[in-house]
């Protein structure tokens, strides 16, 4: 037995991996766009986009395309051959320099570096055989599909069957031909190619669409990641050359390629025909005449077929892609878009700017001047937007009154203010919608490209969260993003998702402030007052979320729940013989808007076994700005069912002395910032000097707040107020130590309220 000398094995492994690292180094090379330059490219068969006629020669819409641009640029083009599945090998192995088409993807995107601008649009479609009655994605339920390896369709249309739920079995293919011959043979119930593959070469198969149309998508000329920015940048202009002129070579391999018709398949017995026909020249010509009609008619049905075909497919790629509305691209388009100009901007070491745009109040128009009107201001604001911008620039409407804006190559940031200023203003002039004329603003957020985020997810979210930003500001306005600013928001929405869980888990409190008669200092009465034993953050005063939760609508359960505790809380006090006051419930406006507060109240004191003079409900001034009949109405039910009614921090909001006489209101609560610096600030002293007199010719009770001094104290005795709260007479404290408080302080249990 021969053995091989091991140091020759060795030797022979490190040669092949040095030659193995020299070839890799020589393919990985960034290749400069000069003339003369020798250019790999990957073809494989996928009429119309690449094809290889008879002669070995390679053609289609994207090869004839390349020959021009390299024509122009004095390239020399090698043409590589193989399945799709091997050539994305020989990119990712750097072995070709350049894929001569190829769908757009995000995933690939970031294995690959794809142009800028596409060769042609392309969409998923399936076929199945005519008796084969499949017409929606359900009747593939339990059917094999035929799919081309490594295909973009082929990944969309498995995750599509997933979505819905069918369950198909896919089977592989290498050639969308393989897959539309497997299909003709009855191995596949359905197969899945590109539209345009399929529009060429299915009548050749007998095949016939089924109608489930899917995946539209973009073909890109593509490089290895990283590599050839010179090139790809040279194909973008030369493809933006080419589109923009009707007669160039990318227009007539259009022509060319998309009116190829398919070639039908020869019945087997014109080969028998054929000796018969050459023995008998008279029948022959007729035949051939005939033939030659019947061949021109159907040359001319298929034409048409294929002109219908395109046309369709062109209004399907429009409506894919383009608002019905506006005429602008649309949510798909943008996606793509921005994508796109991502991957360019990072070859580029270029800026991107993204712009969300949002039509201030357009739900008010639109409701109280119909949706046709609101139809007509979205287009007059759409042409606006559209007039501002660069020819290089993009702006697509994102749906109801939303405008999403890209602007690449950005060098100055002061462009993009100027820019937003531009969109500010052009909205200053009415916009005439038929029946009148109405003035509208927007409000803009603004993201930066690669500063706020590096994805295009991210951009959008950061410029909407700025777009709000805005809103929050009064609109008419733009925003840049600002992070700070996503903080709160989001610690915002923390605090509103724990105040939701506060009532389940039982983390709110009620703590009780005596109110006294000022003259003697007896107790009678008490406010309630809600707190939060937050896990988190410890007692939570009401400043810090009862603002959040009137925002939310949290503090109608927030009410209700107060409102049963306090009535629980003066029950017990009464069986405890610690006195019979009333006690003061905050109740907000809200829940006066749906007559709540009726039922609530009495639930609360039928469970309690309470009589309604022992509750008392304190509301804002605010009321007063949602003051209709129907609160009015609930307001004479509380007081014909006993309950009293006070105004909480009087003199801060708004008031209406006409609202206090029509209003079954009982007492005035002077706010403790007009308290807290009498005597010695003269405003303050005339306006709580207004208000007890005030409330003495109203024959209104007066209580005033925040009392924190003996001189405070004095002097509003010497002015007739009778009855006060504050720190300086006691504090609010929870209910067990507000009880202890209550056995030490009274001396007497108070008489029940009047």
């Amino acid at each position: 037995m021969r053995t091989d000398n091991p140091g020759n094995g060795m030797r022979k492994s490190f040669l092949a991996l040095l030659l193995a690292c020299a070839a890799a180094g020589v393919s990985a090379h960034e290749l400069s766009d000069q003339p003369g330059l020798k250019i790999r490219v990957g073809v494989w068969n996928n009429p119309p986009v690449v094809l290889q006629d008879q002669d070995g020669q390679w053609h289609g819409i994207a090869v004839d395309t390349l020959r021009s641009i390299a024509s122009d640029r004095g390239w020399r083009l090698e043409f590589v051959p193989g399945s799709f599945a091997d050539l994305l090998q020989r990119l990712d192995r750097h072995q070709i320099d350049l894929l001569s088409a190829i769908a757009y993807s995000q995933p690939r995107a970031e294995k690959y570096a794809f142009t800028r601008n596409a060769i042609i649009s392309n969409w998923g479609l399936i076929y199945a055989r005519a008796d084969s009655r499949i017409g929606s994605l359900l009747d593939l339920e339990g059917k094999k599909v035929a799919v081309m390896r490594n295909n973009i369709h082929a990944r969309a249309f498995e995750n599509l069957a997933h979505k819905f739920g069918v369950k198909v079995e896919l089977l592989e293919r290498e050639k969308f031909s393989d897959v539309l011959q497997s299909v003709r043979k009855g191995d596949a119930d359905a197969g899945v190619v590109n539209r345009l593959f399929g529009a060429l070469n299915a009548n050749a198969y007998h095949l016939a669409e089924t109608g489930i149309v899917f995946n539209p998508i973009n073909i890109h000329y593509a490089a290895p990641h990283d590599e050839h920015k010179a090139i790809l940048e040279a194909l973008d202009q030369g493809l933006e050359a080419l589109k923009g002129d009707k007669d160039s070579a990318y227009y007539e391999a259009l022509q060319r390629w998309m009116n190829q018709s398919p070639q039908a398949d020869f019945p087997r017995w014109l080969l028998w025909l054929v000796p018969a026909l050459l023995g008998v020249l008279m029948l022959t010509g007729g035949l051939a005449v005939l033939l030659r009609r019947q061949v021109a008619v159907r040359t001319r049905e298929l034409r048409a077929e294929v002109d219908h075909r395109r046309q369709t497919q062109i209004r399907l790629d429009r409506l894919a892609h383009y608002d019905a509305l506006t005429g602008l691209p649309n949510r798909v388009s943008f996606a793509d878009g921005l994508t796109t100009a991502i991957a360019a901007a990072r070859r580029q070491d270029n800026k991107i700017v993204v712009l969300f745009i949002d039509i201030d109040r357009f739900k008010t128009i639109n409701d109280s001047l119909g949706h046709d009107a609101g139809d007509k201001l979205i287009v007059h604001v759409a042409q606006r937007l559209k007039r501002c911008l660069r020819e290089e620039d993009s702006i697509y409407r994102f749906g109801g009154d939303e405008f999403v804006a890209i602007i690449p190559r950005v060098v100055n940031l002061s462009a993009i203010d100027q820019l937003a200023e531009r969109m500010l203003s052009c909205m200053s002039e009415p916009v005439d919608i038929g029946v009148t004329e109405i003035y509208s603003s927007i409000s803009i957020g603004i993201a930066l490209y690669p500063e706020d985020d590096l994805t295009s997810e991210g951009l959008l979210k950061d410029a909407d969260v700025a777009m709000y930003q805005a809103k929050a500001q009064g609109g008419n306005n733009y925003q840049f993003y600002n992070a700070e600013f996503t903080d709160r928001v989001r610690k915002r929405l923390n605090l509103e998702t724990r105040l939701r869980h506060a009532l389940e888990r039982d983390e709110l409190r009620l703590h009780y402030q005596p109110i006294f008669s000022l003259d003697d200092r007896r107790i009678v009465g008490m406010e309630a007052l809600m707190r939060w034993q937050d896990p988190e953050r410890g007692l939570v005063p009401p400043d810090s979320f009862i603002p959040l939760a009137e925002e939310t609508g949290l503090i109608v359960p927030l009410g209700e729940w107060a409102l049963e505790h306090a009535c629980a809380q003066i029950r017990q006090w009464h069986t405890e013989g610690l006195g019979r006051f009333r006690v003061a419930v905050n109740v907000s406006s809200r829940q006066f808007e749906h007559a709540k507060i009726l039922s609530t109240v009495a639930s609360a004191l039928r469970n309690a076994g309470l009589g309604a003079q022992y509750l008392e409900l304190e509301i804002t001034e605010r009321i007063f700005l949602d003051l209709t009949d129907k609160v009015a109405d609930v307001f004479n039910q509380l007081k014909s069912a006993g309950l009293k009614v006070s105004i909480d921090d009087f003199g801060t909001g708004y008031s209406s002395l006409s609202y206090l006489k029509q209003l079954p209101i009982d007492t005035l609560k002077i706010d403790r910032s007009f308290v807290r610096n009498i005597p010695e600030d003269k405003d303050d002293t005339q306006i709580a000097s207004t208000i007890i007199s005030m409330a003495h010719g109203l024959n209104l009770d007066v209580v005033a707040e925040g009392i924190e001094t003996e001189q405070q104290l004095s002097w509003l005795v010497a002015q007739g107020c009778a009855r006060g709260q504050g720190f300086y007479l006691a504090r609010p404290q929870s209910a067990e130590n507000i009880g202890d408080w209550l056995r030490t302080n009274m001396a007497a249990p108070a008489t029940a309220p009047g």
